[in-house]
């Protein structure tokens, strides 16, 4: 009898301990199962196959034409195609506009004042055909959150990033020289931070509704209209050496430019802050 009792006991603790054993298992794997998660959520670094892409006119690099990818979340664009750097995110060839010194880019447009504030104004969210992302439909733009630019890029085209409305970060290398027309206009960015001599276009951030903070490096030249109609813009970091300029229109400085009208989170102090750059148009 005490032997039989013994031995039941010996079967007890052997299924504690199975079940002590299973318990870690099981922990273990939602351990896991949560670390795969955040991967799944992390950086997503895109590939050949993600893009339709083509060599720019001068041979320098590849131009991204189309986001062909249903990669979502945080995107990192890579610096080489086939061991070519590259150099420009939309079509550089054909955007029109004028010469500018910057070899074949031409992504600004002459348009007149009351054409662009037409634009600034309006509600259409629809992607315009230069945009990279324009045929990935609603749900896969919708699941982009972030997008790193690699340092071998100096140009974004017209309308390249426009309408991406979960698009909340945008990193900018210091290549870069020209953000072209209506870049980013409607997105879903929160801040901006623009690299030293950047060339910003007419209406590249115009009516981004969560824009709360935008930061210009030195030597800046802004567009008409660039950060119109931000309504929750509070913060504008700008130094002195920005220039307000027409960019559709041979540079020229831009005596009536409204780089930030509608923006009414400015406040006094930050509305003089920005006047002080020269800058003579509305908020």
């Amino acid at each position: 009898m005490k032997r039989t009792f013994l031995t039941g006991a010996a079967l007890v603790l052997i299924a504690a301990l199975a079940l002590v054993a299973c318990n870690k298992g099981g922990s273990s794997g939602s351990a896991n199962a949560q670390s795969g998660g955040s991967s799944g959520r992390g950086s997503v670094t895109l590939t050949e196959t993600d893009f339709k892409y083509a060599m720019t006119n001068d041979g320098s690099g590849v131009k991204l034409l189309e986001y062909l990818g249903d990669k979502g979340g945080n995107l990192i664009i890579p610096d080489t195609f086939e061991g070519f750097p590259v150099v420009a995110v939309g079509d550089i060839d054909y955007l029109g506009g004028n010469n500018l010194p910057f070899g074949e880019f031409k992504g600004f447009s002459e348009r007149s004042d009351a054409d662009m504030k037409k634009a600034a104004e309006s509600d259409n969210t629809q992607t315009k055909e230069n945009s990279i992302f324009v045929n990935i439909g609603t749900k896969r733009k919708n699941r982009i959150t972030s997008i790193k630019i690699p340092d071998t890029v100096t140009y974004i085209g017209k309308y390249a990033f426009q309408s991406l409305p979960n698009l909340t970060s945008i990193t900018f290398p210091k290549s870069l020289k020209i953000i072209g027309d209506n870049a980013f206009q409607r997105s879903g960015l929160t801040s901006v931070t623009i690299p030293d001599g950047v060339i910003i276009g007419g209406l590249s951030f115009s009516g981004c509704g969560s824009l709360t903070t935008v930061t210009i490096g030195e030597n800046v030249q802004i567009g008409n209209y660039a950060f119109s109609s931000c309504p929750e813009l509070a913060t504008v970091n700008v130094p002195s050496s920005v220039r307000y300029v027409d960019v559709g229109n041979n540079m020229r400085t831009y005596t009536s430019n409204h780089a930030f009208s509608k923006c009414p989170k400015l406040n006094i102090a930050m509305q003089n802050a920005i006047k002080a750059t020269d800058y003579t148009g509305d908020f």
